[in-house]
């Protein structure tokens, strides 16, 4: 088993894994807590580390605040024996869920799976400042049309915020995407990543149809098959890496694609395609002959050297 997978079971709550010594900690205590309409575990590992987990409001719970204000605050920490401790992981809350407009995350969650699908009316989610991984979260939020994520860098996993009502969105402190994330955005129409972002895996940023500007990370890191697929109205890509960015299979540096499973893929309909005869591909001066020679990047037919030098945010050409 690969460290990457190990990563994913420990963050599903299987197990806790410790990178540092890639040693595995197994449960030594399950205590399952109900506290004022909130159902927590609490998973004592033999190491010593706990994992305090909520996964359930109670219907009444939800009643209450649909009634009120329709603002749900989940808590931060869960009494049991005298012992306070703190909620780090939500799982599977708020599945179709309809009435409730806000949640508030407890102050201390670093993960969240399965949380907020197909709920129609929730429009705002008020982050904290410890999360570090989502999974299966955030989707079908049609009424979800600003989303603030926290000033914390954070990865997101797989099939997540997707089909989000979003008009802009900050990419600054993500770190990485997994597959099958952050597609169906009608309303975005630019895309800024951080300028260290790591990565994206297949299928992602796809279904974004007024999507016209998208700025890459300063990075060359890799970015993998179907990224942008049926985002067909993009006329300015700024690729700041002075490297041409790497593509690759499944996030498998060096297993290039063709034309048939690229990036801002040609395998549907050209209609649905980006147009690289007419997009502008803004590159850093004195790169323009590597990007031209790259066998996915020099299919862009108009190559700009563009003076990234001093700028902390690409200004949009006119």
């Amino acid at each position: 088993m690969t460290i990457k997978r190990l990563l994913i079971a420990a963050i599903a709550g299987s197990l806790y894994l410790n990178l540092n010594a890639v040693t595995l900690d197994y449960p030594q205590e399950i205590i399952k807590v109900s506290d004022n309409g909130f159902d927590v575990v609490i998973t004592k590992y033999e190491s010593g580390y706990i994992n305090t987990e909520l996964n359930r409001i109670d219907d009444s719970v939800i009643d209450a605040a649909i009634k009120s204000d329709g603002v749900i605050t989940l808590p931060d920490n869960v009494m049991h024996e005298g012992i306070s401790y703190d909620i780090v992981r939500i799982t599977g809350i708020m599945i179709g869920v309809e009435g409730i407009k806000t949640v508030i995350l407890p102050k201390h969650v670093k993960y969240m799976d399965g949380c907020f699908e197909d709920c129609q009316d929730l429009s705002t989610i008020v982050f904290n400042e410890e999360l570090e991984f989502m999974m299966l979260s955030m989707n079908n939020l049609q009424s979800l049309t600003d989303l603030t994520f926290p000033e914390t860098v954070f990865t997101i996993g797989e099939a997540c915020l997707n089909y989000l009502a979003i008009r802009e969105v900050d990419l600054s402190n993500i770190s990485n995407v997994m597959k099958c994330s952050c597609s169906g955005w009608p309303n975005v129409k630019r895309l800024v990543f951080s300028s260290n972002f790591g990565g994206t895996e297949l299928g992602t940023f796809c279904g974004l149809p007024n999507l016209e500007e998208i700025i890459l990370p300063e990075t060359s890191g890799l970015l993998s098959p179907q990224i942008f697929l049926d985002c067909k109205n993009v006329r300015k890509i700024y690729a700041r890496s002075t490297t041409p960015p790497v593509l690759g299979d499944w996030g498998i540096a060096g297993q290039f694609v063709n034309d048939d499973e690229g990036i801002f893929s040609e395998e549907l309909s050209t209609e649905n395609n980006l147009d690289k005869s007419t997009c502008l591909l803004y590159v850093p001066e004195g790169t323009e002959t590597a990007y031209q020679n790259d066998e996915y990047w020099g299919r862009f037919k108009n190559i700009v050297g563009y003076d990234y030098s001093g700028l902390s945010k690409v200004k949009a050409e006119e």
